[in-house]
């Protein structure tokens, strides 16, 4: 009987991280089922809230792009794949974090967050420049620019021209 609990929490852990590694990337739908690219660099983006502010934002030698957000707002949902480019060409030049509106009540009352999408720009621990309502790509380059932080254009990839 011994043996065979032990077969089965073993087959269990290995069916587990079987199930949790995904070797492929899915391309994702948007709300007509159309297929999107990946959302490149959002791994680079950290979720702060009222615990973990001070250390990814206040603390943060690099300057620091905020965006205030929640789940269900469509312009969040719109800026989410040009955030995602800005974290992944700007590594070393600017760090990005998210704050849920919703989660983080207290972090918007402090810095007057009435609406969302919602950016800061917070450069050694100070309160830079502040934009509200959704931005494309270019335009979000030129308000970072205005605030001298410039972040590098990647070539476009071979066949997307």
């Amino acid at each position: 009987m011994k043996e065979v609990v032990i077969a089965f929490l073993l087959a269990l852990a290995v069916g587990s991280i079987l199930n949790g590694m995904n070797f492929k990337v899915q391309p994702l739908q948007d709300d007509q089922g159309a297929n999107q690219p990946a959302l490149r660099g959002q791994e680079l983006i950290f979720e702060t809230d009222e615990s973990t502010f001070q250390g990814y934002v206040l603390d943060s030698r690099d300057p620091v792009l905020v965006e205030f957000y929640t789940d269900n707002c469509p312009g969040c949902k719109q800026v989410a794949p040009v955030l995602g480019t800005l974290a992944y060409e700007g590594q070393g030049k600017i760090t990005i974090c998210k704050v849920n509106l919703e989660k983080s009540p207290r972090l918007a009352g402090k810095y007057n967050v009435y609406g969302v999408p919602t950016f800061m720009i917070f450069q050694e621990g100070h309160l830079q420049d502040t934009n509200e309502g959704a931005m494309d790509e270019n335009s979000m380059r030129g308000w970072l620019a205005r605030n001298q932080i410039h972040i590098p254009q990647s070539a476009p990839a071979l066949g997307t021209l």
